[in-house]
């Protein structure tokens, strides 16, 4: 075992890598890889929200069968995305800092099972084996989803959260944007063996990333190479489950968290309805093929997550975070009022396209606002519980809206989807609001 502790840490010496790649040293560095990993995040669900269920559309698949795969194979990020944050917080191995040994066990369950759907290959025949193959990858990717959440929380300046959240959630939708709209490409000329295993080498590349760099100066790359657990590391660690459990009762037992909650929980509403709308609306009533949506949603996507960087942090920085949330729900209501409204002849392409743009960058913005709220409520020695749990109650909403898709959709045909995201931007907007307000009397409180 000397032996090689000895050859890896001569093999890192010789490297062009600094050996201190640390991401509290480095405020680029921070949002270099926050971008990147949650880059890595969105091409599983461009993947497995768009790409795919667009494929399943133009192939023949109803609207519950579309609806049932989406709820089957996200249901990671509603269920045991729950506990993974407290078991981070709980168990961790220091040497590699507090969160990033789940990193790197999750970027290799990920790519495993991609590895093992480029095997497969599995066809329309076999959505059961295509369902499970998303839902083990999605357990993966939620892993390092609430990994790099806790390290975020860790290592960034509360003055940088908003700018951060905004390059973390950019790098998240651009990612599902370019994944998808390749994907798209690749079912249609290539099959879904090319897909995974394209995805799989993509991974490997960030994941070699996420092993050169460390969350403190002087941490281990891997267990096995050279370095020890910094101070701050060791005193942010929970050695019982006692004191872990009531920081989470004082965390989660506040009136703004019951607002805030319900409000967030809109937004997985908003976007389950274009899961399965999307692909039902293009590919039955507009006739587009398997590219059509996943290019559509995927350069939405790519554009929204550009906004969202270049715009968004001096937009709420200028006009406030309520405000800023609150114009959002409006717009995302009435865009969805004015479309569910449109005449049969009015039904076209451009009216789509128009429609889709203004929902994806929008529900995207506001993603972002609510992911910002929920790093700030955050207390440090429980960070990846307390924000995974947070971000989790809009995952939940979006698998259980997306399975009762189908019946929405043999209740109000694809007018339904764009009246359940009138509703639920209105709801969301009552919401946000009361939780902005109690929020706001808190803060100054603690300013006294």
């Amino acid at each position: 075992m000397q032996n090689l502790h000895a050859k890896t840490d001569s093999l890192l010496a010789a490297s062009s890598f600094p050996k201190s790649l640390a991401l509290t040293e480095n405020r680029a560095l921070r949002y270099a890889c926050y971008f990147l990993l949650y880059f890595s995040q969105g091409a599983p669900i461009g993947l497995w929200t768009i790409a795919v269920p667009t494929w399943l559309a133009v192939n023949g698949a109803s609207a519950g069968e579309i609806g049932g795969f989406i709820g089957l194979a996200m249901l990671p990020w509603a269920t045991f995305k729950l506990f993974y944050g407290a078991f981070m917080d709980r168990y961790t191995f220091p040497p590699m800092g507090r969160k990033r040994i789940w990193l790197v066990a999750a970027q290799a369950g990920a790519i495993l099972s991609l590895i093992v759907l480029a095997i497969l290959a599995p066809g329309m025949e076999e959505l059961a084996l295509l369902t499970a193959i998303a839902f083990f990858m999605n357990v993966a990717i939620t892993i390092q989803d609430a990994a790099i959440d806790g390290i975020a929380v860790d290592v960034t300046p509360e003055e940088q959260r908003v700018t951060a959240n905004s390059v973390m959630f950019a790098g998240q939708i651009i990612g599902t944007g370019v994944a998808a709209a390749v994907a798209g490409l690749l079912l249609k000329y290539y099959g879904i063996g090319a897909v995974g295993l394209c995805f799989a080498a993509f991974l490997a590349v960030v994941l070699t990333i996420v092993i050169l760099v460390r969350e403190r100066p002087g941490e281990r790359m891997l267990p096995w190479t050279a370095g020890k657990a910094s101070a701050e590391c060791i005193a942010l660690n929970h050695s019982e489950w006692l004191p872990l459990l009531k920081d989470l009762k004082k965390a989660f037992f506040q009136p703004r968290v019951f607002f805030f909650v319900p409000a967030f929980m809109s937004t997985g509403a908003i976007y389950a309805a274009l899961d399965v709308g999307g692909p039902i609306f293009a590919s039955q009533v507009l006739q587009w093929d398997e590219t059509g949506y996943s290019s559509l949603a995927g350069i939405a996507g790519i554009v929204a997550g550009l906004l969202c960087v270049l715009v968004l942090g001096a937009v709420t920085r200028k006009i406030g975070a309520t405000l800023t949330g609150s114009s959002l729900f409006v717009v995302l209501a009435l865009a969805s009022l004015v479309f569910s409204m449109l005449k049969p002849a009015q039904l076209n392409d451009l009216s789509f396209q128009i429609y889709v743009f203004v929902h994806v960058i929008f529900a995207q913005a506001m993603f972002i606002i609510f992911c910002a709220a929920a790093m700030n409520m955050c207390l440090n020695t429980i960070s990846a519980t307390q924000f995974s749990l947070l971000v989790a109650t809009s995952s939940m909403a979006r698998v259980v809206s997306s399975s009762l898709m189908g019946g929405v959709y043999d209740w109000g045909g694809v007018t339904g989807f764009w009246n359940v995201i009138t509703l639920a931007s209105l709801f969301g907007l009552v919401t946000f609001l009361v939780f902005s307000r109690i929020d706001a009397s808190v803060n100054r409180k603690k300013e006294i």
